[in-house]
């Protein structure tokens, strides 16, 4: 079952796809906002896929069998972001 995790660079997330990583059968794929936080999926062997919640997902969610939303706004937010991330 592939689950994919979308805010898994977060605080709450990373822990919950390192988890699903080591300890279940199932596959989890991290969705990340900027390419950079790839490093730290790639060095656990980690599948990851790049995406904006502000745009489209079609592509990061095609093929898997479920989600886990785990996002909220950053500690230094504008209002609008906070509105759109946290009221989804």
């Amino acid at each position: 079952m592939i689950v994919l995790v979308i805010g898994s660079n977060g605080n709450t997330a990373t822990p919950v796809v390192r988890f699903l990583k080591e300890k279940s059968t199932l596959n989890p794929v991290a969705m990340i906002g900027d390419a950079k936080q790839s490093v730290k999926y790639d060095s656990i062997g980690l599948t990851n896929v790049l995406a904006d919640l502000e745009y489209p997902i079609d592509h990061a969610i095609l093929r898997c069998d479920a989600i886990i939303f785990s996002v909220g706004s950053s500690d230094r937010p504008d209002k609008d972001k906070t509105m759109l991330v946290d009221h989804i």
